[in-house]
């Protein structure tokens, strides 16, 4: 039965419910922001479009307030949560108007352009499946063949058989199973890193101790705002974190040295007037990588003798 209202025809069983639209959220003018807030939008969860404007202000956390108004990549603005496409992303802003100069890392290739979302993409065509295998021979071909062989034995002197065709090398899918054993009841998962964190241009401050594992924290920015909580700049959030000992900006979570110490900063550039813990720690950071240097320079005058 087709149902006169034009609306699809609902199944007898099943819950019958829309499906959430899963959105990437991004801070409208911050050129930091690179990974985005995901979020779920649904009907059922928020009822009117200002009920899920609160919900994005607690997840993305504007520095100019609450999150009134919401942009799309083509620059147009979301007036109801049906407008939202599941996989897009989009640009959260205050009472400000829509920043397009400053445009975070995250959707810098797509800002400016209509999104496409996956379902509007036609199928591609998928290829014949095509054997490796030959097929077998037919039944005429065979017995044609057996007949010319007969007889060509029977003709020509007694040659050598021809050699079997040299067979593929089996390649193992676990290779490094041969040298790294792994054990069976352990627990298999990385260590920790545990670093110490201090404020860009304090000198009076002793230092926050934060745990980096992949578990905890899955994306850059998730640490960074655990950071901007233990810390807490006076310039706002954590947006740049560098190495004290080299004063090198870590750009990548896996970049992150186990037991380092690290200077947290803002928009701002790196203060070298450091703390007295934070200045011996470098101190002594710099001797050692000059006892190792002439460790190695020794060892080699060594090595030539040798040889």
């Amino acid at each position: 039965m087709t149902s006169t209202s034009g609306k699809p025809k609902m199944e007898k069983f099943g819950l019958q419910t829309d499906k959430s639209a899963r959105v990437i959220l991004f801070r409208n003018g911050d050129r930091y922001h690179v990974e985005g807030v995901h979020c779920l939008v649904h009907s059922s969860k928020f009822k009117t479009f200002d009920q899920l404007k609160l919900e994005f202000s607690k997840k993305v956390g504007l520095f100019t307030g609450n999150v009134q108004k919401v942009y799309s990549m083509d620059k147009k603005r979301i007036q109801d949560i049906k407008d939202f496409i599941d996989g897009h992303h989009y640009i959260c802003c205050g009472a400000e108007p829509l920043n397009t100069e400053v445009i975070p890392k995250g959707i810098q290739d797509i800002f400016g352009k209509p999104e496409i979302s996956e379902h509007d993409d036609e199928p591609k065509p998928s290829k014949p499946f095509v054997s490796s295998v030959p097929p077998p021979p037919s039944s005429s071909s065979s017995s044609s063949s057996s007949s010319s062989s007969s007889s060509t034995t029977s003709t020509s002197s007694p040659s050598v058989s021809s050699a079997p065709s040299p067979k593929k090398p089996v390649v193992s899918a676990y290779k490094e199973s041969a040298v790294h054993s792994i054990d069976k009841f352990s627990v298999q998962t990385e260590k920790a890193k545990v670093i110490m964190c201090f404020r860009n241009g304090d000198r009076y401050h002793s230092g926050e101790r934060a745990t980096v594992h992949s578990t905890k924290f899955k994306t850059y920015d998730q640490l960074k705002e655990q950071l901007s909580k233990q810390v807490k700049l006076p310039t706002g959030p954590v947006r740049k974190l560098y190495l004290a000992s080299s004063g090198k900006l870590v750009k990548t979570m896996e970049e992150i040295i186990d037991g380092e110490y690290y200077v947290c900063a803002g928009g701002e550039t790196l203060n070298p007037d450091f703390s007295p813990t934070l200045s011996e720690h470098v101190k002594q950071k710099k001797l050692q990588e000059q006892e190792q240097q002439q460790a190695s320079e020794q060892q080699k005058p060594q090595e030539q003798e040798m040889f």
